[in-house]
């Protein structure tokens, strides 16, 4: 996610419990993400968890960027 793309969901979630919710969604999903990633070693089923966690998080953006460029 750019910069610009950021500053506008902080800009827009204020009033968006939508945008919001989604955002917040997203930072721990990146913080999960990132713990996982840091393992040299992961299970299968932690291999698996991980890629939902991505698919999950990026629905999260794909559905922040309609909201983002709807309200543009």
């Amino acid at each position: 996610m750019e910069q610009a793309d950021k500053d506008l969901i902080s800009k827009l979630s204020p009033g968006n419990i939508v945008l919001r919710r989604l955002h917040r969604e997203h930072l721990a999903l990146e913080e999960k993400i990132a713990s996982l990633e840091k393992r040299n070693f992961l299970t299968a089923d932690e291999t698996t968890h991980l890629k939902d966690m991505k698919r999950k998080k990026l629905s999260g953006v794909d559905k922040m960027m309609q909201i983002i460029h709807s309200a543009a």
